[in-house]
């Protein structure tokens, strides 16, 4: 199997790039002999990616954490269908959040894999975010496992705006950002379509399209998502006090927030959210743009090595 590994050397702080020689070793122990390819700049994993299934890749190996995997999937993709469609993904996740891996869960499926499948291959939705840039423009990425907008937005623009907090690592520095940006951000007004047949207007901090379950450094905001369903799990919050809201936080890490009152989910192919308001999203761990926004959900379309 001609096989490519895309290694994020600066995945968690720079501490991937240092366990390399061990990385490789395990990796090839697992996979078998690969072409290392290396990343040098933020989107260098989506052309690499790319470059790679052209030249006939039968499996790539994303190394990093959420936004190398992010990167990679975005470059699976031409018009919406795999660049080779048999192609296998997998992952060995080594970034602060890692919020991907913690989704690839069995509980994650309609259909687990079978006893006697050593391949441990199966196959997952992806979700289409169409969105606008910082400058309005219309663009389009690919999301393996959670997009969400609001507070989860803020979040990520606080941590570009302040690199120096990367060494809090994982879920320390996710759980701080959460706070620090909760204090200000405001509770945005948003209109959502969800497959052309329900709208709800409402008063939202946060808004979760959901494919996986993990998001914020081991938040289990969608416990009910299924990578193979078809469906985006589609959790949102309605109006609600910050004494409140900082109350049943906690609660999100252990996925104990469902039945909360105030705490909405529903089920949906296609999610529309609108806003007048400049609400920016998250997108697998990054913020490339803003509403408006319009999710669509790929079925099965990825192969996935677990």
């Amino acid at each position: 199997m001609k096989s490519y590994l895309i290694f994020n050397p600066a995945a968690a702080r720079g501490k991937a790039g240092k366990r390399w020689p061990h990385v490789e070793k395990e990796l090839e122990s697992l996979h078998g002999p690969f072409i290392s390819c290396f990343t040098e700049a933020p989107g260098h994993a989506t052309q690499l990616t790319r470059k790679a299934l052209q030249e006939g890749a039968e499996k790539i190996i994303a190394v990093g954490g959420d936004g190398t995997v992010n990167e990679v999937v975005n470059g699976w993709f031409e018009n919406d269908e795999p660049i080779a469609p048999e192609a296998i993904l997998s992952v060995f996740m080594c970034g602060s959040g890692c919020d991907f891996q913690r989704s690839l869960t069995p509980r994650s499926f309609v259909k687990p894999l079978p006893k006697d499948d050593s391949s441990g291959i199966s196959r997952i939705d992806v979700g289409k975010v169409t969105f606008h840039d910082e400058s309005d423009g219309n663009c389009i990425r690919y999301c393996a496992n959670i997009a969400s907008l609001g507070l989860s937005g803020e979040v990520d623009r606080f941590l570009i705006r302040h690199p120096e907090l990367k060494r809090l690592g994982g879920q320390a520095l996710f759980l701080y950002a959460t706070l620090v940006q909760v204090l200000s951000c405001p509770q945005f007004h948003l209109r959502l379509l969800l497959d052309d047949t329900s709208e709800v207007e409402i008063q939202s901090r946060l808004v979760a399209i959901a494919n996986g379950q993990f998001f914020g450094g081991g938040m289990h905001v969608a416990p009910g998502a299924l990578l193979d369903d078809g469906y985006f799990e589609v959790v949102w919050l309605e109006e609600m006090k910050l004494l409140t809201f900082l109350r049943h936080l906690p609660k999100v890490y252990w996925g104990k927030h469902i039945g909360i009152p105030g705490i909405q989910i529903k089920h949906a192919k296609k999610v529309e959210v609108l806003s007048q308001e400049t609400v920016w999203l998250d997108i697998d761990g990054e913020s490339p743009g803003k509403l408006d926004a319009l999710f669509e959900i790929l079925p099965g379309c990825l192969k996935i090595q677990l």
